[in-house]
């Protein structure tokens, strides 16, 4: 890769030893540790239908990049209730990102279909 003026080399460059996931690095007596964990919990619960123990290597894996997406994008709509601008498309990608991981995990909103006021009118006149 050629030299770019003033940019720093990379040759010597290294990256931090592997390790288990974000929420290890978490004090779990803080805060955000109980509430990430908690979330974590439930998700894991959701998930396997109240089995966590029967969830797979990439089950869990995919639960915990949801629960990292999901810190991202409260942390993204906080910026925005103080004022601090956030980039529109960013958080687009965060939230696409976010529900086609809940779509791999079986998660999928249930859409109930509610009737128009015609056919609710019609149906409370048929049941008198």
């Amino acid at each position: 890769m050629p030299a770019v003026i003033g940019q720093k080399s990379t040759k010597h460059l290294t990256l931090p030893e592997w390790s288990d996931g974000f929420l290890e690095q978490i004090d779990a007596r803080s805060r955000l540790g109980v509430k990430l964990r908690r979330r974590l919990d439930l998700l894991e619960w959701d998930i396997s239908a109240g089995d966590p123990d029967r969830l797979s290597y990439i089950q869990r894996s995919m639960i915990r990049r949801a629960l990292w997406l999901e810190a991202r994008l409260e942390i993204d709509e906080a910026m925005i209730v103080i004022g601090t601008p956030v980039s529109a498309g960013s958080h687009s990608t965060l939230l696409n990102s976010l529900t086609n991981v809940y779509r791999l995990l079986g998660v999928a909103p249930k859409i109930k279909r509610v009737p128009s006021l015609y056919e609710y009118i019609d149906q409370q006149e048929a049941t008198e």
